[in-house]
Parts: C-alpha cells; sequence; structure tokens
C-alpha cells in the first residue's frame, strides 16, 4: 500500500505532470549508466508532527501585528482555525497542561496546536547491500536524482539511499509556515529522524551537498548516536559572520557593479521573504526560460545533449508546490549566511565523535573570503579535514565528478 502524503496534482497552468517527471527521471538514469536491476524508487511514510504554542498573555492586537506569527495566523487562531491547513481545530487539542496544573485550563496554559500528518520521504536506493552503506542528501530545491552523474561509481562500492528531503523534490509537500529557526531546523530534522526508523538504518554515514548540508548538520548534532561520518560536499551555511560584515559588502558594491545589484536584490528577497519559485510558479509556462537559462549557467559541467534532460527534470520539481523551500529565509540570514553556522559548532561534532569531511570546488562560490581568508583555509586552520576539487564550482557532482568520487573514496576508508 502506497504512503499517505500531499501529494502534487497535474498543472495545465504550470505544464507539470508526474508523467512528464518520470520521462525526464528515466532520461537521467540512462545518462547515469545504471540498469533498473540496480535501482529501486519508493516512498518511506510516516506521521509528521507539526506543533506550534502561542502564550496566553500575548495581547491580540500584539499577536496581529507580530512579525514572527503574522497577522493571518493569528485571525485564524482566534475562530479556532488551524491557519496550515483552515480545517476547525478540536478543543482537546487547544490546550497542554503545564507542570503547576493538574487539569488543563485556559487561564495558565499555553494553546498548543498540534499537526499530524502523513507524509513520505521518496527514496532512491542503488547498490548492493553487502557495500557500507550512505546516505546521500541534494541542495536546496533539489533531489536526490541530481546525484545521476556518479550513480554508477556508487552502486559499484556502496549501498546508497538519496532522499528528497521532505518538502522538496518528489516528496510530500506538506503545507509549511515556519515562524522560527527551530520550527524550520524541527522540519527537515525530525522527517529524517522517522525516515531512518521506517528504514532501521543503525549508523548513519551522511552524504550531503549544499543546503542539505546544513540540514544533515542540524540533524547530527542533534541525533549523534545515530551518526558517525559526515561529508559535506560545498556545505551551505557554514561560513562564520565575519566582524567587519557592512564593511565588506559596501567595499564588494563599491568594487562590483554586478555584485552591487545582486546584493540588492539579495537584500530583497530576504527581507520579504520573496522565494524565485515562487515567482517562477506564477508566471506558469513562462518560468522555462528562466530555469533553463539558470541549467545553463551554473550547471556548467552537463554535456550538451544533457542540458534539455536536466532542464526537463528541473522544472517539474521546481514548479511543484512550495513546502521545504520555506524553511530558508528562517535558517539563513543572507544566501550563505546562516543564523547558526556549521564553523560555530565544530567542537560540538569532536565532542560527540563525529567524523567530519568538507569538500569544495577551486572556484566555488561557497568557499567565500569575508575574513580575508576563505571558508576551506579557516577548517584547515581549526584541524579539520578540507577537500578541494579542480575545475570545478558549486555543482561538485557535475563538474568533476571522477574526482569527487575519488575523495569520497578516501573519505570513506579514513
Amino acid at each position: 500500500m502506497e504512503p499517505e502524503g500531499s501529494t502534487e496534482k497535474d498543472s495545465c497552468w504550470k505544464g507539470t505532470s508526474e508523467k512528464k517527471l518520470d520521462e525526464a527521471q528515466e532520461e537521467l538514469l540512462k545518462i547515469s549508466g545504471i540498469g533498473h536491476d540496480q535501482f529501486k524508487m519508493y516512498k518511506v511514510g510516516f506521521e509528521f508532527d507539526q506543533n506550534y504554542e502561542l502564550k496566553d498573555d500575548v495581547p491580540y492586537e500584539e499577536m496581529k501585528h507580530n512579525e514572527s506569527i503574522g497577522s493571518f495566523k493569528a485571525m485564524e487562531l482566534e475562530k479556532n482555525i488551524d491557519p496550515y491547513s483552515g480545517k476547525k481545530l478540536k478543543p482537546k487539542k487547544l490546550y497542554s497542561t503545564p507542570k503547576c496544573c493538574f487539569v488543563p485550563c485556559c487561564c495558565c496554559c499555553k494553546k498548543k496546536i498540534e499537526r499530524i500528518t502523513k507524509e513520505y520521504i521518496m527514496t532512491y536506493e542503488i547498490g548492493d547491500k553487502s557495500n557500507p552503506t550512505i546516505v546521500l542528501i541534494h541542495g536546496y530545491g533539489g533531489s536526490g536524482m541530481i546525484f545521476f552523474r556518479i550513480f554508477k561509481h556508487l552502486a559499484e562500492k556502496y549501498h546508497v539511499y538519496a532522499i528528497d528531503l521532505l518538502g522538496m523534490g518528489r516528496s510530500s509537500r506538506p503545507k509549511f509556515l515556519p515562524r522560527s529557526k527551530d520550527e524550520a531546523d524541527n522540519f527537515f530534522v525530525q522527517s529524517i529522524e522517522k525516515w531512518r526508523e521506517s528504514m532501521d538504518i543503525k549508523n548513519l554515514t551522511i552524504v550531503a551537498h549544499s543546503f542539505g548540508a546544513y540540514v544533515a548538520s542540524r540533524y547530527a548534532l542533534k541525533h549523534y548516536d545515530n551518526v558517525s561520518k559526515l561529508i559535506l560536499w560545498s556545505p551551505h551555511g557554514c561560513e562564520p559572520k565575519p566582524d567587519g560584515y557592512e564593511e565588506f559588502l559596501k567595499r564588494r558594491m563599491k568594487e562590483n557593479c554586478k555584485f552591487r545589484w545582486f546584493l540588492r536584490a539579495m537584500l530583497c528577497i530576504f527581507k520579504y521573504e520573496c522565494r524565485p519559485d515562487r515567482c517562477l510558479k506564477m508566471c506558469g509556462r513562462c518560468s522555462g526560460c528562466f530555469i533553463k537559462r539558470y541549467v545553463k549557467r551554473r550547471m556548467v559541467g552537463l554535456e550538451e545533449d544533457e542540458i534539455p534532460i536536466a532542464y526537463r527534470y528541473i522544472y517539474q520539481i521546481t514548479m511543484r508546490n512550495g513546502s521545504g523551500e520555506r524553511a530558508i529565509f528562517k535558517l539563513m540570514k543572507m544566501p550563505i549566511l546562516a543564523y547558526t553556522p556549521i564553523y560555530d559548532e565544530l567542537d560540538k561534532f569532536k565532542e560527540h565523535g563525529i567524523d567530519l569531511a568538507f569538500v569544495y570546488g577551486d572556484r566555488d562560490w561557497m568557499n567565500t573570503d569575508m575574513n580575508e581568508i576563505n571558508i576551506s583555509a579557516q577548517l584547515q586552520q581549526k584541524g579539520e579535514k578540507v577537500y578541494i576539487l579542480d575545475n570545478a564550482d558549486h555543482h561538485l557532482y557535475l563538474d568533476n565528478p571522477k574526482q569527487l568520487c575519488e575523495t569520497l573514496d578516501t573519505c570513506m576508508s579514513e
């Protein structure tokens, strides 16, 4: 029986359908060089708990204008309606009993609204089960299938689970409106742990890219008993905020006209929480030209005949309903600066005995130099294992898949 979840309906306006997505995935699988006998795709279902609390001592007028709650949510709560699903709440779920009380009461309790839904994580399995197991996690707005270039090598040496993060790729997309960093963290961390429990994997070796690397680091720190090794490819949110960050930005804006406009756009996007994918969805099929341009410019490691195939796949997953993508504004201050940088948590990984390794490209835009030296050099100064790939940008698995696989083998053998 197939797991329940927030399934995606075909959309004529956006030009999306399960059939088109299946066709694009089939073509990527052919390019990867592995056969259907080596590849499995299935949904791993679980019960997912989203809950949030609301203090009674917050005046309604103040709550209505509070950015962290949102006015429409406050009004919906007053009407006893769940702002996420729009459904009427059951009275028994409105209150939780504090330690000072024996029975729930509305005078001293926090209002607690719980949402338990049935969701699923799409899982792609390759390789022999007798080989070492690794879990592969993609970046922001991506999918496990984006690693198709290295599937063949991985299948020869490892037993791989490539997963689509909840709310991204082909996983279910629950209604998700995070109000804080903790809620955004919990959305991904809880779903990965639920997936691990369903799969009954005792000890995880996680290989994660970009935003997925940041999510994996948050998971590893919370569930450190279940993680033995963490290999981060071009991790998002690793850079610590430098002391002279504002001066650095002003200097770069004066030096580079393109950077000036880019920064202004980023400041606007993060201030108003305007996701680029949301704008694309509003444009419908017209957004195809923007996605095609992105694939050509950012995924330079693709061959000419691979570009249209990758474009069709990325178009289909990008144009699906927004969900997990919303978390970035609660986790990141700017495109690469996290509220809780990985760099600041390095000592905790050592305390928990988690083996850590970082991999960057030699022209990787995640490997910035805001502290006068780039983040890879800062990590090396802290005694971390850092590998730099030749002729590679942010998408290491497309730009230099051969050296990336060699580096992975080295990390796994250490």
